[in-house]
């Protein structure tokens, strides 16, 4: 997929408009083409500020996404189920591998159209995307 097709896809047809997280290196092709008219994007220092930051956002009425490493999981753990899962406040994490170890809904850039459905009209519940190498050209 093209990266400015996967921007589109995310912020037209998703209808996310708020981006956060660390910024992480095999991601680099999304940071550089963010576009500001589609959407905001604040970096963080850490994931649990960047989890504060989009179900804040959403509490508000805007959806938003958090970019992270997959390694971080563990110290999310507690706000998702706590907070997110509890108040059904829907959360996409955009990760760059399959480690998984919350066992949250996971999908692929070969699935974004069902990502819309889980998130926001039958679970409300956080979920991940993984972009693995060579998805995005």
């Amino acid at each position: 997929m093209k990266v400015k097709a996967f921007w589109e896809f995310m912020c037209n047809s998703l209808g996310l408009k708020f981006f956060t997280g660390t910024p992480i290196y095999e991601l680099k092709r999304l940071f550089d083409t963010m576009d500001p008219s589609l959407m905001h994007y604040i970096p963080t220092t850490n994931e649990e500020t960047a989890l504060g930051l989009v179900s804040g956002v959403y509490l508000s009425g805007i959806k938003g996404a958090i970019f992270m490493s997959s390694i971080c999981f563990d110290k999310l753990k507690l706000f998702i189920e706590g907070f997110n899962t509890k108040y059904e406040i829907p959360v996409l994490l955009i990760v760059e591998n399959d480690y998984n170890p919350l066992g949250l809904k996971q999908f692929d850039i070969t699935s974004l159209d069902q990502i819309t459905n889980y998130l926001y009209e039958e679970e409300y519940k956080p979920c991940i995307l993984v972009i693995r190498e060579g998805d995005l050209t």
